[in-house]
């Protein structure tokens, strides 16, 4: 029988409670993401020779190049030494092209080449069998309501946490009464502020 992993958090009335790690939305994500990844890794590796991470660049210049590294980067989960490094794999073996934007000549930008439309529109056809299996377990309006819940959420964590500095950092700053977060007084407070303000579960 799985060990539940909980932690403790305040509810509105301030109890702590005790919240299963499986119960956990961003965790749950995370596994989602996790098991669709694996179950790709075959194919790509074995007959594409792909990794995991050149598939997901590739996906996002075929749907919003041409675009710089940066852009490339503001698309993606993946860290910048990861992109930089999947960039340079994709580009060695003629699948994305690197060139200097036609508008401003000082900026480089990513497209994939004929070669590189041909994977990706094949791995394509697999992520989308996928993803409609995976929707099946859904009603059309259960669909139509996650579909809204996920645009929501994706908005709100772009405000929320899209920015430079921390979600405890800007909460911190800002003063926000009694729901601030306090740093442990045992610990210097820089100390505390990066143990909190640390990488979320399951961050790629």
């Amino acid at each position: 029988m799985a060990t539940k992993v909980a932690r403790k958090v305040k509810s509105n009335t301030g109890k702590l409670q005790h919240v299963p790690l499986e119960e956990r939305v961003i965790y749950r994500f995370f596994l989602i993401a996790k098991r669709f990844d694996q179950a790709l890794v075959a194919m790509h590796s074995k007959k594409l020779g792909i990794s995991v991470n050149n598939c997901k660049i590739m996906r996002v210049i075929a749907f919003f190049g041409p675009l710089s590294a940066t852009e490339l980067g503001a698309r993606t989960s993946l860290d910048p030494d990861k992109i930089t490094r999947a960039v340079d794999t994709l580009v060695d073996r003629s699948y994305v092209i690197r060139k200097s934007d036609e508008a401003d000549r000082r900026k480089v930008v990513l497209t994939l080449s004929a070669k590189g439309r041909r994977v990706h529109d094949k791995i394509e056809m697999v992520v989308s069998a996928m993803e409609s299996d995976f929707l099946s377990a859904l009603t059309a309006e259960e669909r139509k309501a996650l579909g809204s819940s996920l645009d929501k959420l994706e908005q709100h964590t772009s405000l929320r946490f899209g920015r430079r500095e921390g979600w405890y950092e800007r909460r911190h700053l800002a003063g926000d009464g009694s729901r601030r977060i306090k740093p442990d007084a045992r610990r210097p407070a820089k100390q505390a502020g990066r143990a909190v303000s640390g990488k979320l579960v399951g961050a790629k």
